[in-house]
């Protein structure tokens, strides 16, 4: 069991996981400087296997009898001139394997998670090696690093979740995820959010962006949410749910204001209070 989680790290403390790969990349290479990109390689690696990936081999098989204490990041990524790559699986789906490819271009690390056995699917983040890994050369494993919670959290949205959904959706089983939910069903989840939630979700990742920006969707929210019915037509209807809400909040308020004389009498319509511009409509 792992005494700490990697986004729990502090610049005194990181698990023990993390610890062992790292110091290992260090011994392994004494003979030549290590860089960021070998750090971030060894700090990805760990995040992988707390996320219960586990690595497999040239030959297929797993890894998954070696103890923490003993990984090292040479087992996972043979650098060369070019990406870094290699290869995991996740626990009981072994023989769907994900090719984990790490790209540095300057100051960052492209990360591409490839499943070649469901058509070549493909989840990718792009990483900021400076924003990760504060140096290479530093006795104290801990204070190589800093916004590992932020790093945690940008990989396991972009690159574990989605490959663990699209896996669990290949064989049937239900996911923890929106992603790995067929799109008739979330379709039906969509359109039973509030208009709110579903400017937030659509920021989680690009397929759900993709699915939310659909003419279609925002067709259907204005029937529901304006009682009316008019015809899909050619027009952007996004734009015309955004304007009818501008301006239903708009009414309101000014029906607040002709009734209230003072500021603290708006304290009774925390729906007028809770409109201002939201900001996630730039996003959609």
């Amino acid at each position: 069991m792992m005494d700490l989680m990697i986004e729990e790290s502090t610049t005194e403390k990181v698990p023990k996981l993390l610890e062992n790969i790292i110091k290992s990349i260090l011994e392994r290479k004494k003979s030549k400087p290590i860089e960021k990109i070998d750090i971030l390689c060894g700090l990805l690696t760990a995040m992988l296997i707390e996320n219960n990936l586990i690595h497999l081999n040239d030959s297929g098989g797993t890894k998954d009898n070696i103890p923490p204490e003993n990984y090292h990041c040479e087992l996972f990524f043979k650098s060369a001139d070019g990406p870094n790559e290699t290869c995991f699986a996740m626990r009981g789906f072994q023989n769907i394997p994900i090719t984990v490819v790490m790209t540095p271009l300057g100051d960052t690390a492209i990360i591409n998670a490839i499943l070649k056995s469901l058509k070549m699917e493909t989840h990718s983040t792009c990483l900021r090696i400076t924003q990760y890994v504060v140096s290479s050369t530093v006795e104290n494993v801990p204070c190589m690093f800093r916004d590992l919670k932020n790093f945690a959290h940008t990989v396991k949205n972009n690159i574990i979740s989605p490959v663990k959904s699209s896996i669990l959706k290949y064989y049937g089983y239900p996911s923890a995820s929106l992603v790995g939910i067929p799109e008739e069903i979330l379709w039906k989840i969509l359109l039973n959010l509030p208009v709110e939630d579903i400017l937030s979700l659509c920021k989680t990742c690009n397929a759900l962006k993709t699915m939310i920006d659909d003419n279609c969707l925002w067709h259907e929210l204005y029937k529901r949410d304006y009682k009316k019915d008019p015809q899909l037509g050619n027009k952007d209807w996004k734009k015309q749910y955004v304007e009818k809400y501008i301006y239903e909040c708009n009414h309101r308020a000014q029906v607040v204001r002709q009734m209230s004389e003072t500021v603290n009498d708006y304290r009774d319509y925390p729906h007028v209070l809770g409109y201002v511009n939201n900001p996630l409509w730039d996003t959609i």
